[in-house]
């Protein structure tokens, strides 16, 4: 029996006119489901939007000619079928850090792949950190979830550290690193914000085999140890 499939475009109808329909719903309910959760999109293509990490911005409904408060409306249907999850900016104050703008990142790197149909390993290369970026935060996802822990990422002046581990009082900065080899220079961050938030701890997850203490109480693990 033929059906939609996850990551397929179909063509049907919008608002005003034909528009391309991205199928997200998963496969189980699209064969025996009668309706199928689909994403509309634009034939108006300017610059590459990937669906590896998305930011709610005004320039992102400009790339897509779709007003902002649709596409929220999307991500926020996306997240609740837990395609997609949003991690806020780390703030002292819990409602500044949600004012600011999020990351958000989707829950299957499979799903990313298909979608830009990359296949047998074949990543391109400007693809290769932030698919491991959105790997890193599945494991840290599941981890936090089960530690009732929070996960943020900080950013400030051009500075970013990938994600900050709220949990029982205590702060823990981590960087994601596609390297095999890391050294004190890729904590650069995390030393100024251990500074600026006076914590003495650091984490980088890096594509590499040892387990290294590049810094005082910062270490660099394998991802495979997560």
């Amino acid at each position: 029996m033929s059906f939609p499939r996850r990551g397929e475009v179909f063509w049907g109808p919008g608002k005003k006119k034909i528009r391309p329909l991205l199928v997200v719903s998963n496969d189980q309910g699209n064969r025996y489901s009668n309706d199928v959760v689909v994403i509309p999109g634009t034939t108006q293509k300017k610059d590459v939007i990937y669906p590896v990490e998305i930011l709610v911005t005004e320039g992102f409904s400009n790339h897509t000619n779709i007003s902002q408060s649709t596409i929220s409306r999307y991500i926020n249907l996306l997240e609740t079928l837990f395609i997609s999850f949003r991690v806020y900016q780390f703030r002292l104050s819990l409602v500044q850090g949600i004012k600011k703008m999020p990351k958000i990142y989707i829950a299957d790197t499979g799903l990313i792949c298909s979608l830009l149909k990359i296949k047998d390993q074949k990543i391109p290369l400007y693809l290769k950190g932030r698919l491991f970026e959105n790997f890193v935060f599945q494991q840290l996802l599941v981890h936090t979830s089960l530690m009732e822990a929070e996960l943020f990422f900080w950013r400030e002046k051009q500075k970013e550290i990938d994600f900050i581990i709220s949990y029982n009082h205590n702060i823990f900065p981590v960087e994601v690193k596609l390297s095999k080899k890391v050294n004190i220079a890729d904590a650069k961050n995390i030393i100024e914000f251990s500074k600026k938030n006076k914590i003495s701890n650091g984490f980088i997850i890096h594509n590499g085999n040892e387990i290294i203490e590049i810094g005082k109480n910062i270490y660099a693990i394998p991802w495979y140890l997560l």
